[in-house]
């Protein structure tokens, strides 16, 4: 939807074995954006544990009096999630 967007990733390693990292979307159109923290666990070589979030901000999207449904932002209609994941690697 959008044709002008821009973004930004940091990381960071906390520990050796934990990293942060922070990734940020922005819609310039319209103004919504997208913050997406996380971290990483090294549990071992082999394995890692992943915890996170997608936070969306924008305005939401609208009805017309026919029912069809408008997207107002880019990152708007989006639901925010959080998630844990453990990836092991063979």
């Amino acid at each position: 939807m959008g044709r002008n967007l821009g973004g930004m990733t940091v990381s960071w390693e906390v520990m050796p074995l934990l990293q942060s990292r922070l990734s940020f979307l922005w819609g310039m159109d319209d103004r919504s954006v997208a913050v997406q923290p996380g971290l990483v666990y090294s549990v071992s070589n082999e394995s890692e544990l992943l915890a996170g979030a997608v936070i969306n901000s924008g305005r939401r999207p609208s009805v017309d009096a026919w029912g069809m449904p408008h997207l107002r932002s880019e990152f708007g209609a989006n639901p925010n999630v959080f998630y844990a994941e453990y990836k092991v690697y063979f």
